[in-house]
């Protein structure tokens, strides 16, 4: 058994708080929703019925798997939705280019004594 899995460190884990699997937010103790993207912070475990962080890839009662729930573990309000930053990169890289393009194109079009 991991680390991640024994009952002992989930107990420990919950009272620095709970991790969300969604987004990764570390909530308060004793949450149940996430407070960044809303998402249940719990599961019913399938075989055995008990609840359990959805973090966790086996139960910690039965030792299940629980690798099918995934990374998407439910719905995320929409205004919680994470901006898509790689246009935001894509543009500054292009601004860049364009400065560089400019300034080498001036620097070569210029009569150095030659």
């Amino acid at each position: 058994m991991t680390a991640e899995n024994n009952p002992a460190d989930a107990k420990r884990k919950d009272a620095a708080g709970v991790l969300c699997a969604k987004c990764d937010h570390l909530n308060p103790p004793g949450s149940t929703e996430c407070e960044h993207c809303h998402s249940a912070l719990f599961r019913d475990c399938p075989k055995c019925g008990k609840t359990v962080q959805r973090v966790f890839s086996r139960c910690n009662h039965c030792g299940a798997s629980l690798a099918r729930w995934g990374k998407n573990p439910g719905h995320v309000h929409p205004a919680a939705r994470p901006f898509n930053m790689w246009w935001v990169y894509a543009a500054v890289l292009a601004a860049c280019l364009m400065v560089c393009y400019i300034i080498f194109n001036k620097v070569g079009n210029m009569n150095l004594g030659h």
